[in-house]
């Protein structure tokens, strides 16, 4: 009996090995098995994500914490920030990272971004890819520009803020228009064409953006904001003029630069016709004004000067219709000059105007005041 099942123990044992045997010849189909590969792989991937997302958040909070219990000294924050920023991108912080590149001045990431756009431009490996990050540098500034204006912040500490944003936007122009002069090189005048027209580009840019915000922001903007705003709006001007000179001086026009040339003398008529007429209507709306101001010989220069303005706008249209490109810039910056004289004036024109009306209406108060005390 015990030989027996001894026996049948044997038989099922074998059938086992046979079994193996046949699955070891079985070969599954390719499709199946990379598709069973690239489950697992996505699995691995993911528990990884979720690894790094937990890490990154929680050096998030840390940073935040940190930063807010402590700070460093003014002389060692630039250095501080370069160390966070490092510290960030060899740890492989990359929610810490998109954090900081998201956030406005003001903000505890704010110098770890600086550092890290710096260190991004020192090494940079080639100058098509340091201009790139550049462009997009000024596109950061602007945007917090757009963002601080908004913001809900005491007249003070948006003056601040802001100050700091237009000093950055201001530091790169300088850059800007010091690397154009470089363009006149044989060698590279192709490459130092489509680089004066990404600065023109970036410089009408910073332009618009820098108009709209003085619009937006508080009346309460300190002299040393408005000189700084009016400082980059011309730096602007000037950077975007040398590249349209450089892009006229180009001895061999093709068709398609001469295009670019037409489509950027377009948008100056447009833009000094807009401003032209800003100035005009300022010397209308002045002369309304009664009070003893309206006989000062400031009404009358500013209206003279819009005309004069608008006279050389037309001389530069016809010009340009000629493509006499030359001559046409070199009206221009006269134009310019006599613009920014007359916006100068109608700045003045404008406060004395201001101080008019509100004692005007202060008179007005007190005699409404007196009429009823007599009654």
């Amino acid at each position: 009996m015990q030989k027996q099942n001894l026996v049948l123990e044997e038989q099922g044992f074998s059938e086992i090995i046979n079994q193996i045997q046949v699955l070891k010849n079985v070969k599954p189909k390719e499709s199946w098995v990379i598709s069973c590969r690239a489950k697992l792989a996505l699995k691995l991937e993911m528990e990884h994500k979720r690894e790094m997302l937990t890490k990154d958040a929680s050096e998030l909070r840390e940073l935040f914490t940190f930063w807010q219990a402590w700070q460093p000294k003014r002389a060692f924050r630039p250095a501080y920030a370069v160390a966070v920023a490092l510290a960030v991108v060899m740890g492989g912080g990359a929610l810490t990272s998109l954090a900081a590149l998201q956030s406005v001045p003001g903000a505890p990431l704010y110098p770890v971004k600086i550092a890290l756009e710096r260190t991004g431009l020192k090494v940079a490996p080639t100058d098509s890819l340091k201009m790139k990050m550049q462009k997009d540098i000024v596109g950061s500034r602007l945007s917090e520009l757009r963002v601080l204006v908004k913001n809900h912040d005491s007249a003070e500490v948006k003056n601040e803020k802001v100050a700091q944003v237009v000093e950055s936007i201001h530091q790169q122009l300088i850059t800007d228009k010091e690397q154009l002069p470089q363009a006149n090189k044989p060698n590279g005048s192709e490459k130092s064409l489509a680089a004066a027209k990404i600065v023109s580009a970036r410089a009408d840019q910073v332009k618009k953006a820098i108009t709209q915000a003085k619009e937006k922001l508080p009346s309460e903007v300190n002299s040393n904001l408005s000189e700084k705003l009016a400082e980059v709006t011309d730096m602007a001007e000037k950077t975007s003029m040398q590249a349209l000179e450089m892009m006229i001086a180009k001895k061999e026009q093709t068709e398609a630069d001469k295009k670019d040339i037409l489509a950027k003398f377009d948008e100056i008529i447009k833009e000094k016709e807009l401003a032209i007429k800003t100035l005009a209507a300022v010397g209308q709306q002045a002369s309304k004004v009664k009070s003893s101001a309206d006989k000062l010989p400031i009404n009358a220069v500013l209206i003279n000067q819009a005309d004069e303005a608008d006279d050389l706008l037309g001389k530069v249209e016809t010009s340009v219709k000629k493509e006499a490109f030359g001559a046409a810039l070199e009206t221009l910056k006269t134009l310019n000059e006599i613009v920014k004289g007359a916006e100068k004036i109608a700045e003045t024109v404008k406060q004395q105007d201001k101080g008019v009306i509100e004692l005007n209406s202060a008179k007005n108060a007190t005699s409404s005041a007196l009429i009823d005390s007599s009654k």
